[in-house]
């Protein structure tokens, strides 16, 4: 029986392979049991989207309402935490803490905090910060990255010793300066921009910057990322 090659088998020093959302590919997103799986499979790190509820607790949740991922019904940022934390996903799990992913934090499993809704960088820094006063979490271990670039001009205002990644889902023609600009350790850039221009890769190089790329379904898509110089991925499965 022929062996199915694994986009984990890929990795190496040069090329990290992150669980995106954990392994949405095979677990629900964003849960623990996803996180966890991805810890045990061998993945460099996981990346997960930071959010606020109505009260302020920071929770893991992609969409801006809790519809399409469990059996609930609104806007993240309108319900209640207690009330979040009555909802299932498709096979029972709840929604995590910000606090409970944090657990999982271990020395080379690197987290990549998206800080999807607008303003959660406030609450990140808060409770990062605590961490690393603690000695209970090291910045060499975080990843942070938005879309909403305000929100990372903040957190490394904050925060200067944790990497910051730029999303980036239209090329820019000044995306690298930008990035540059703010501070960012990466440009992180959906997989149709590189397929487009693959030269991109190089520039970023040329930059001084990192590229990591979102989001990898297949082993060939994967394996051509990789052989295009890409430094990490965003992957749904292992």
């Amino acid at each position: 029986m022929k062996k199915t090659k694994t986009i984990l088998s890929l990795q190496d020093a040069n090329f990290r392979v992150f669980g995106h959302r954990g392994i949405m590919g095979v677990h629900d997103e964003n849960t623990m049991d996803s996180f966890v799986a991805a810890k045990a499979a061998g993945f460099a790190g996981i990346e997960y989207d930071l959010q606020k509820t109505r009260d302020g607790k920071p929770v893991i949740i992609h969409d801006g309402k809790v519809d399409r991922t469990t059996n609930g019904k609104g806007w993240v940022k309108e319900l209640l935490w207690k009330k979040i934390r009555t909802m299932r996903t498709e096979h029972g799990y709840t929604i995590p803490t910000f606090e409970e992913v944090l657990a999982l934090s271990s020395h080379g499993f690197v987290q990549n905090i998206e800080l999807k809704s607008r303003g959660s960088s406030d609450i990140a820094v808060k409770i990062l910060k605590e961490g690393f006063a603690k000695k209970i979490l090291d910045p060499e271990n975080f990843i942070v990255s938005s879309f909403h670039h305000r929100d990372l001009v903040n957190f490394k205002k904050h925060i200067k010793n944790v990497r910051i990644g730029a999303l980036i889902a239209h090329w820019p023609a000044d995306g690298i300066a930008f990035a540059k600009k703010i501070g960012a350790w990466s440009i992180n850039v959906d997989i149709d921009i590189v397929n487009e221009d693959p030269s991109i890769v190089e520039e970023t190089h040329k930059a001084g910057l990192k590229i990591g790329v979102w989001t990898i379904r297949s082993y060939d898509d994967a394996k051509r990322m990789k052989d295009l110089g890409v430094d990490f991925i965003f992957s749904n499965f292992p």
